[in-house]
C-alpha cells in the first residue's frame, strides 16, 4: 500500500515539474501506461527474451539490447525506475552516486520448472545529478544445485 502511494505521489510530482518546464525546452511526450519517458525509443513490455526455451547468452543478450535502447542518456532516474518498476521489477530506493557504484538497481525473478531466472538493471547516474548516465543490464538463472552466474549453489 506504501508504494502504490509513493509512485502515486512520484507521478504527481513528475507531472508538476513537467507543467512547470519553461517554453524553450521540447514539449512532454503524453502519458502512456508503459511508455518511457526521457527519449527512449522503446515502449510497451520489457523484452526478457526467450528465456524459457533459450540458453542463457542468447536471453541475455536479447535483455541487454532491448534495455540499452529503452532509455536514451539524461532521461531522469526517477522516470526509468518507475517504468522497471511497472514492468514487474523490485528497485531498490534511488540514491545520487556517491562512487563509481549503480545509483539504483531493479531486479526482477521469476521461478519456472526448477529453475530461478534474475534479471537485473543497475542504473548509474550524471555526477551531481539524478539523471540516467549509463545503465547495465544483467540475466541469470539456477537450475538444480548450480548457482548464479554458473558459480556453486
Amino acid at each position: 500500500m506504501k508504494r502504490i502511494a509513493l509512485l502515486l505521489a512520484s507521478v504527481v510530482c513528475l507531472a508538476g515539474c513537467e507543467m512547470m518546464r519553461p517554453a524553450s525546452t521540447s514539449p512532454a511526450l503524453p502519458p502512456r501506461a508503459v511508455e518511457p519517458l526521457g527519449g527512449g525509443g522503446l515502449s510497451g513490455p520489457i523484452d526478457l527474451g526467450d528465456w524459457r526455451r533459450l540458453a542463457e547468452r542468447p536471453v541475455a543478450e536479447r535483455f541487454s539490447d532491448h534495455i540499452n535502447r529503452r532509455w536514451e542518456p539524461g532521461a531522469p532516474l526517477s522516470t526509468v525506475g518507475a517504468d522497471l518498476t511497472r514492468q514487474g521489477f523490485a528497485c531498490d530506493r534511488l540514491r545520487l552516486r556517491r562512487t563509481d557504484g549503480p545509483a539504483q538497481s531493479c531486479t526482477l525473478q521469476r521461478v519456472d520448472a526448477g529453475c530461478t531466472h534474475i534479471w537485473i538493471v543497475s542504473l548509474y547516474d550524471e555526477p551531481g545529478a539524478a539523471r540516467l548516465e549509463r545503465l547495465r543490464s544483467i540475466y541469470d538463472r539456477r537450475c538444480g544445485r548450480d548457482g548464479l552466474a554458473g558459480g556453486p549453489d
